[in-house]
């Protein structure tokens, strides 16, 4: 695993796992636990020690697979991200959420607790004030945000200079001018930007082409290409799902080359 280092300083790795659609009656997992479990165990022995996961994730049950997986580690090495529900950001509900979070993923404290997204109906002020205080007595480490535009987080900053991560859909594919716009105002407010999805591809026949072009230059796939060009970005991270083990393992085998600006481009 490569590493970030943080705006104070801490290391974050570049690459997260995540676990959206595990418990999902739909999904391969849920007809699986213990390869699901063991899929878990061996991503974190790769390196992949930055779980992410959320309370809507299979409606709590993705939480519970997690518990299962990092029972054969020392909770210090694993790194538990999960979410509070959009709909569920009232004071009291923030509480009661992460008391759910907490019984299902069997542990006294989540390392970072994320506002899942923005709620118009919800004073953004009395979610904040909760997670204030459930950091303030040790339940979170951090709490910050997901899904959350540059102008939502305008408004969430005037209450908490406590917002350091905006979690987001980014890739090459999908990259507009708004999302652009949002990488720049995270940069310059010294918000981390965590990418979900970065590997949408085979939707989008029309610019295979070019991808094409760069993967065969560097001898890696498209998939690698693709997920290289998110987390080359300034202050941004990638979070990654993949029910193969060999995907997982190239995932980490992209911090052998570099993209120039061009590429980029």
């Amino acid at each position: 695993m490569r590493y970030k280092k943080f705006f104070d300083g801490t290391k974050i790795p570049v690459l997260w796992l995540g676990t959206y659609n595990i418990g999902v009656p739909e999904d391969y997992w849920t007809w699986k636990e213990q390869e699901s479990i063991e899929h878990i165990q061996d991503a974190i022995w790769m390196g992949y020690t930055h779980i992410d996961t959320a309370e809507g994730y299979g409606h709590g049950y993705s939480e519970i697979l997690i518990w299962k997986a990092i029972q054969k580690f020392p909770r210090e090495k694993v790194f538990i991200t999960t979410k509070v529900r959009k709909d569920h950001l009232w004071y009291n509900q923030v509480i009661c959420a992460l008391i759910r979070s907490l019984k299902r993923l069997k542990t006294d404290y989540i390392d970072l607790y994320l506002i899942h997204g923005y709620s118009s109906e919800i004073d953004i002020s009395e979610t904040i004030e909760a997670l204030t205080f459930l950091k303030k007595i040790g339940k979170i480490r951090n709490f910050w945000v997901s899904n959350f535009s540059k102008a939502q987080l305008i408004k969430a900053m005037k209450y908490t200079d406590e917002i350091a991560v905006n979690q987001i859909k980014l890739n090459y594919l999908q990259c507009n001018h708004q999302t652009k716009e949002l990488l720049k105002f995270c940069i310059q407010s010294k918000i981390l930007v965590m990418g979900y999805r970065p590997l949408l591809f085979w939707r989008y026949p029309k610019r295979h082409d070019i991808l094409s072009q760069t993967w065969k230059k560097y001898n890696k796939s498209v998939a690698q290409i693709l997920l290289k060009w998110v987390i080359q970005q300034k202050w941004v991270v990638s979070i990654v799902k993949s029910t193969q083990k060999e995907h997982l393992r190239q995932n980490l085998d992209i911090f052998d080359f570099t993209l120039p600006s061009w590429d980029l481009k």
